[in-house]
């Protein structure tokens, strides 16, 4: 139930951080603003950089990993108790298969000496 949750919420924020990304607007310089481009000022200024957008973005980037993290712990927990649950499966069926061979040698036993007290 809780994996089925963190995988909606998980598509959900994925589609939520495709469509931020198409609605904000391109920066224009390319990489080279990030190179002490003319532009690099708008981008330590005050109001550049960080507008409501991009705050977003970063919140839903940081969700979408959380998120991501959770699915794999929770999937690899999973896992393991399901692994331990099957081992245990097995030695109850290996103990059964000797028992019942047990059973059946020891009744082959008592049939045999039932048919060696009546042979005297």
């Amino acid at each position: 139930m809780l994996i089925t949750l963190l995988k909606i919420i998980h598509i959900i924020l994925a589609l939520l951080i495709i469509l931020i990304v198409l609605v904000q607007e391109g920066s224009g310089q390319g990489l080279g603003s990030g190179f002490g481009g003319a532009a690099s000022d708008k981008l330590f200024s005050s109001s550049g950089g960080k507008n409501f957008l991009t705050r977003a973005t970063t919140v839903l980037i940081i969700l979408f990993v959380v998120t991501s993290i959770g699915i794999s712990k929770i999937s690899s927990s999973d896992t393991s108790e399901k692994s331990q649950l099957k081992e245990s499966l097995q030695e109850e069926k290996k103990l059964e298969e000797t028992m019942d061979k047990t059973k059946k040698e020891n009744g082959k036993e008592n049939n045999q000496t039932q048919e060696e007290s009546e042979e005297e």
